[in-house]
């Protein structure tokens, strides 16, 4: 009974062990691709755009690329294409780049800006190449690209409205203003400035057809241009009087010199 059992054992035991090599196997097989995907140095590559659709002639579309790559490696900025014709219906405006790192990693943050130039007369499906990146930690350099990224674009005018079946309408005229309000505020504020220099020309008595009670030193003033071109002796005396008069009028009484103190105040 011993021996039938010890021979049980021994038939079991290979069967055992071939079937532990095999899961071993299986299980290495399954493990591989990650263990080759963690030691690749790009650990993320996404494009993020806006809509694929409703684009004319002008428009610009900007993409947004998000790259990590391993902390060992650098990206090359001077493998970025610069501003530029790409093809004969696309124009690269811009590359902004932003870089964060931390300590196992470095993430780069791409804002791509394109301008579309094409000219066409029915909705077409384009398509924007993939962008190319580079990096490198030194030694090996590594080139990544970005999917290539279709959208819809169309005319600029509907065919109808090429056609003429829609025209583009001319501009509207426009209203004509009225000027009888502005007419009558430059009537009224000329009058009014009219009306003050009268008021000021005869306040100062400058009016020959209107004038006021003249002061005494404005009669003075008036005689003494009179005497303005005599030069002889008499004249300069007259002057004298008349000067002197204005100042007994102003007074109010005959003026002498020790009465100045009293007129001044």
């Amino acid at each position: 009974m011993s021996s039938r059992v010890h021979c049980r054992q021994q038939t079991l035991h290979p069967i055992v062990t071939r079937a532990f090599v095999t899961v071993l196997a299986v299980l290495a097989i399954l493990t591989l691709p990650s263990c080759a995907s963690d030691s690749s140095p790009v650990k993320d590559l996404s494009l993020h755009a806006p809509r694929s659709f409703g684009y004319v002639i002008g428009d610009r579309i900007e993409h947004r690329i998000s790259m990590t790559i391993a902390r060992s490696y650098e990206l090359e900025k001077g493998f970025l294409p610069g501003p530029g014709s790409l093809n004969d219906w696309l124009e690269l405006v811009r590359i902004d780049v932003q870089e964060t790192a931390s300590l196992t990693e470095r993430h780069f943050d791409l804002l791509v800006t394109y301008q579309l130039f094409k000219g066409v007369e029915a909705p077409q499906t384009l398509t924007i190449p993939p962008l190319a990146l580079r990096i490198n930690d030194g030694d090996n350099s590594i080139e990544v690209s970005t999917p290539a990224w279709p959208f819809s674009y169309g005319p600029l005018v509907a065919r109808t409205a090429q056609s003429g079946a829609n025209r583009i309408r001319p501009p509207k005229t426009p209203a004509r203003l009225s000027l009888r309000p502005h007419l009558w505020m430059l009537a009224a504020m000329t009058a009014g400035i009219l009306l003050i220099a009268l008021y000021c020309a005869w306040r100062y008595d400058l009016l020959p057809f209107l004038q006021r009670h003249p002061r005494p030193f404005t009669r003075a003033c008036r005689t003494l241009k009179k005497l303005h071109e005599r030069t002889d002796v008499q004249s300069y005396r007259a002057a004298l009087r008349i000067v002197h008069q204005a100042l007994n009028e102003t007074a109010g009484e005959t003026l002498f010199l020790d009465r100045l103190d009293r007129f001044y105040e």
